[in-house]
């Protein structure tokens, strides 16, 4: 009997990946950018019907026909969803392509080749043709996008970094938008944000798919000046400019302030106020806001005044710590009337002080100055004056010879010369509130002396420097330590230096010999 099953037996069936009909482009994998994929479009294999006719007459057996109707296999294709490139870059088609299941060998092909040369979505056809055959078709679609080379983009003047946009370097094309946020592109050079504060055309340099363009941004102003607008109070006949009414101010141009119109500043009682901004580039704002305008008729103020005494033929210094202020001017001159003094007769002799604000308000102080004779005495009570104010019983002897050393340091001003006495010079270094190193180192001496702290007058090695220099040295908890109030342009402060401070700044080559002195002279030195 006829084995009708050898006869048709079937082959067993395998499923393999398809092959490409063209080789993968390598350069155009690692370039193009991806879309989610989707499902190939499936299509039934041609339904084969075999008619198979034996004629069994040798056998007297009658004639069988069998209709073996073989079953459809179908293609299965997974497709990138589209991919993006620069122009210019080609695409094979086998790269849209991500699996295949057929049972034999296929082929790809663009059933029409895309025009990589045409910026913008095109719709395009693959079509996978096995070796029966068979031909499945499936749809995607490619993005061809380019950068704007010659004209670049246009920020904003004052834009941060990281908010510059560098998509928006692409050459505009709506059909672009689905794939816009994935196409490739850094900055490989860009600008810094002193640039981007400030108009002007940059270049810049963009990695697209890793190549280098070159293209521009382009920083314009476009925004007008920002500010808050505040209300002020003036004095009559003071005159605010524009920008008193605006506080923070700010434009990354250049930009002026002006009234509109301008105030009447002669005018008592609040006014409405109008300040434009406008930078170089033609943007303003505009402000509005209130000024009320006040009479001022408060006198100035006249401080730091006192009855002065100082010994026949002094040179009298009638301003030392006297000033004049005003509510409306602020710190302002003031005159002095010594007319009715002589300092050659002893006496008491009426001073004026006056001051006159800009509103015409007047202040005016007199006081009284007495010429005497120069005595110790006297020059005592005006050290005990000055005590007074800078010594109090809770202190040390260090904080007493500190503020000795910053009084007599702060309040006299080295120039001229003294003489080589000791109440003298004090005598006419307090009148005057200057003179030499000896003025300073009597007063500081009286004062050391008159606190109770033990000190000792020391001199300069005659020859070491081209001139003598006057000091102390101050005895404090048992040590003893230089004392020296006189200014100096070394910087130098010279309070309670120890032995070895001193050599060190008559050793320096700027000061060489400033601290030179005999050591058998004087007390060891800490």
């Amino acid at each position: 009997m006829f084995d009708i099953a050898k006869l048709f037996s079937s082959k067993s069936k395998r499923n393999k990946k398809a092959t490409a009909g063209k080789s993968v482009n390598e350069d155009n994998k690692k370039t193009a950018s991806k879309n989610k994929p989707v499902k190939a479009v499936k299509t039934k294999k041609k339904t084969i019907i075999t008619v198979i006719c034996a004629s069994l007459i040798a056998v007297g057996a009658p004639i069988a026909v069998f209709f073996i109707l073989n079953a459809p296999v179908r293609s299965t294709v997974t497709i990138e969803g589209g991919l993006a490139i620069a122009i210019g870059e080609t695409l094979s088609p086998d790269i849209f392509v991500k699996d295949i299941i057929d049972n034999t060998n296929v082929s790809i092909d663009f059933k029409e080749p895309p025009d990589f040369s045409v910026i913008g979505k095109q719709d395009i056809s693959i079509i996978i043709k096995d070796e029966d055959r068979n031909i499945t078709e499936v749809l995607t679609k490619i993005f061809i996008f380019d950068i704007n080379k010659n004209e670049g983009i246009t920020i904003e003047v004052g834009t941060p970094l990281t908010e510059i946009p560098i998509r928006d370097f692409l050459i505009k094309d709506d059909s672009l938008a689905e794939m816009r946020d994935i196409i490739p592109m850094v900055f490989e050079k860009s600008i810094n944000q002193t640039q981007a504060d400030t108009v002007g055309n940059y270049d810049v340099s963009i990695l697209l798919n890793d190549i280098p363009i070159s293209s521009k941004i382009n920083v314009k102003d476009t925004t007008p000046p920002t500010g808050n607008p505040i209300s002020i109070d003036v004095w009559l006949g003071k005159t605010p400019e524009p920008l008193d009414f605006i506080e923070d101010a700010h434009d990354y141009s250049e930009f002026t302030a002006v009234f509109q119109p301008e105030p009447d500043f002669t005018l008592e009682g609040t006014q409405e106020i109008t300040v434009i901004l406008r930078d170089i580039w033609g943007n303003s704002a505009e402000f509005t806001s209130t000024l009320t305008i006040t009479k001022d008729t408060i006198p100035p103020e006249i401080r730091g005044v006192q009855d002065l005494t100082f010994a026949r033929g002094a040179n009298i210094i009638y301003r030392t710590g006297v000033t004049a202020w005003d509510n409306a001017d602020g710190d302002i001159d003031f005159e002095v009337d010594s007319s009715a003094v002589n300092i050659d007769v002893l006496g008491e002799y009426p001073v004026v002080y006056t001051a006159v604000d800009s509103s015409g308000n007047a202040a005016s102080i007199t006081i009284t100055l007495t010429v005497v004779e120069f005595t110790p005495e006297s020059v005592m009570e005006t050290i005990d004056n000055i005590l007074v104010d800078i010594i109090d019983d809770s202190m040390n002897d260090t904080e007493k010879a500190r503020a000795i050393h910053r009084w007599v340091r702060g309040r006299i001003s080295y120039g001229g010369s003294a003489d080589r006495e000791v109440y003298r010079a004090a005598h006419r270094g307090l009148q005057r509130r200057t003179g030499d190193c000896y003025t300073y180192f009597a007063i500081s001496k009286l004062m050391l002396d008159r606190v109770g702290i033990n000190n000792v007058d020391i001199t300069r090695t005659p020859g070491a420097r081209s001139t003598n220099h006057y000091w102390s040295l101050i005895e404090i908890d048992g040590q003893w330590y230089h004392f020296d109030s006189t200014p100096n342009i070394f910087g130098v402060q010279g309070f309670m230096l120890t032995a070895q401070q001193a050599a060190n700044i008559s050793a320096n080559s700027r000061s060489r010999g400033y601290y030179a002195y005999d050591p058998s002279l004087y007390p060891p030195i800490a």
